[in-house]
């Protein structure tokens, strides 16, 4: 049974339109491809069922495909081949839902292949138009007023940092408007800051979301300042109010600094005591930040040579058994997180040494 064309047409989101036209080629052997509808005209996130027959002379099975071209393939219900079976001088349907989500002028194409002669197929093309929607007012004794932004804030006070070389910090921005008749609003986020050069980007169209997620990564590092723009399609041809946002500050990764080392007991202390030594340091970001330790140990027990005694790790503690008497010096290496340790081993920020502790005959 044939499938019902059905077109569903959201009106919620004004943000971008899609039409689509279509039109039918055939190649060789006399196999018949055609697409219904030829032309349709939807808003973003309509659902279009396209109807796709295949005809042939003789008995036989057909692959047909999807050709996304200038669309997005995750607009498409399948982009796997689908495989029908014809009978001879007969005809099968088969139903394609395309649901188109941005604006403008898109191109597709269905293609069926025969199996038995791979050579012989038919292509049928399409095309998606869109237009944005004119909002028609509901009739009021009084004239439609324009809406007002009344505020633009984050999820996240300013500053923030960006922690690690190559992280990201996720803001959430939320615009605040109302509107006297009630209409539905309509909200567009611009950015002005490093990551755009300096120059004004739309970051998120015209759309009925008033939040937008600003991925911020190194390139944001500075001051950056953020618009809402406000509308509800009945008077500017731009926007109607906007709320603004400045000097929102994006603040590299600061290093430790200060480092500090103790030992749990005075010296000296006789061979073979156990010795726990405490690593400390200051850094801006405090436990935002994960600190990373290495201690290293020289004297005799080491041949009087740096020896490496813990990989880099988050434990600011090192328990010491010393096997020979002598004088010891005990470092240890602090680092933060923003430079991963597996490609920068050797890299520190800030040190501390405890010189000639003294081991005596157990």
């Amino acid at each position: 049974m044939m499938k019902r064309r059905k077109v569903a047409v959201g009106i919620s989101i004004v943000c971008l339109f899609i039409a689509a036209i279509a039109i039918q080629a055939t190649f060789g052997g006399g196999i018949g491809l055609k697409i219904d509808p030829q032309e349709i005209t939807v808003n973003p996130g309509s659902t279009i069922t396209y109807d796709i027959t295949i005809s042939s002379p003789g008995n036989d099975c057909f692959d047909i495909s999807v050709i996304p071209y200038t669309c997005k393939k995750e607009w498409f219900e399948w982009m796997e081949k689908e495989r029908v079976c014809v009978k001879a001088r007969g005809s099968t349907q088969i139903s394609l839902d395309v649901t188109p989500t941005d604006k403008g002028n898109f191109q597709f194409g269905v293609k069926a292949v025969s199996i038995s002669n791979p050579r012989t197929s038919a292509t049928c093309l399409a095309w998606i138009n869109s237009v944005l929607p004119t909002p028609t007012p509901t009739p009021s004794p009084t004239p439609n007023q324009p809406p007002t932004c009344i505020g633009l804030m984050p999820n996240l006070s300013s500053p923030q940092t960006i922690m690690t070389l190559n992280g990201t910090k996720e803001i959430k921005w939320t615009a605040f408007a109302c509107d006297p008749d009630g209409d539905t609003l309509y909200y567009r986020f611009c950015l002005i800051g490093p990551g755009t050069g300096y120059a004004e980007r739309t970051v998120q169209e015209w759309s009925i979301s008033n939040e937008w997620i600003w991925v911020a990564n190194q390139s944001d590092i500075g001051y950056s300042t953020i618009y809402a723009d406000v509308r509800d399609g009945y008077h500017a041809p731009d926007y109607d109010d906007s709320c603004v946002y400045e000097n929102y500050t994006i603040m590299p990764n600061q290093q430790p600094r200060c480092a500090c080392l103790m030992p749990d007991k005075s010296e000296p202390q006789p061979n073979g005591t156990q010795i726990t030594w405490t690593a400390c340091a200051l850094d801006p970001e405090g436990e935002q930040d994960q600190l990373w330790y290495r201690f290293w140990l020289i004297g005799p027990e080491t041949g009087n040579k740096w020896q490496n005694m813990t990989s880099w790790n988050t434990n600011n503690t090192w328990a010491w058994t010393p096997n020979e008497p002598g004088n010891y010096t005990i470092e240890v290496e602090i680092r933060d997180r923003y430079l991963p340790i597996l490609a920068y081993p050797q890299y520190r920020d800030v040190y501390a040494q405890y010189k000639n502790y003294t081991i005596t005959p157990g």
